[in-house]
């Protein structure tokens, strides 16, 4: 696959999210590896844990869009503006 499609702007974007969400994945993966291992997840714990990473893999797939078309190819679908 070719990334001569995309400019410095745009791959310079896309590191930072993915630095970002990079980030993200660390800080939770934190969470799961701190020292007791008696840890207790009540069901909002796990609700919330769902929506993060629910977000983070909605930023991955805007990101491969991205790399792949070279735009975000659902943007306006999901801000509801209509073509």
């Amino acid at each position: 696959m070719s990334l001569n499609h995309l400019d410095d702007k745009i791959l310079n974007m896309v590191v930072e999210r993915l630095w970002d969400a990079q980030g993200s994945i660390r800080g939770l993966a934190a969470l799961f590896m701190q020292g007791s291992n008696e840890v207790s997840l009540e069901g909002s714990d796990c609700y919330g844990i769902g929506q993060l990473l629910g977000k983070i893999s909605e930023e991955l797939g805007i990101l491969e869009d991205i790399l792949r078309c070279g735009e975000d190819s659902t943007a306006n679908k999901r801000n509801g503006v209509v073509d």
